[in-house]
């Protein structure tokens, strides 16, 4: 949830939709959180309300390889999970930002098919070991 609900706060739904977006993509590229809980408690989501996001991003490339988060990709994400909501981007500039522009950085269907097997592979040894 958005920070604005957490503290109560009256909201915009469109705006709390492109914060819930923005965690959205960044859990689906990283596979990972980008914090628990979108509050000034969490230590990861301070780091976003403090303007300290260099220390965000430090902390989720430990277990990334280097290069992983892209400075696009980065920017991104510190503008649609912005504490306050007239910082986050609207639909219209989320669509045109360079990170989901960028071309270079699109699987071709052989890559996709080839990811998805090796999930697939992955999903079965999991279940087995249940």
């Amino acid at each position: 949830m958005a920070p604005e609900i957490h503290l109560r706060q009256s909201y915009q739904g469109q705006l709390v939709d492109l914060f819930a977006l923005g965690v959205i993509i960044f859990m689906l590229y990283s596979g990972s959180k980008p914090f628990t809980k979108a509050t000034e408690r969490d230590p990861l989501y301070k780091l976003i309300t403090e303007n300290r996001s260099h220390l965000f991003w430090k902390a989720h490339e430990q277990s990334k390889p280097r290069g992983f988060f892209s400075d696009d990709f980065k920017d991104l994400m510190n503008s649609m999970l912005a504490f306050q909501p007239y910082e986050r981007l609207s639909i219209a500039e989320i669509v045109g930002h360079p990170w989901l522009s960028n071309d270079t950085e699109t699987a071709n269907d052989t890559e996709l098919c080839c990811e998805f097997q090796a999930r697939h592979v992955t999903i079965k040894k999991n279940a087995a070991k249940l």
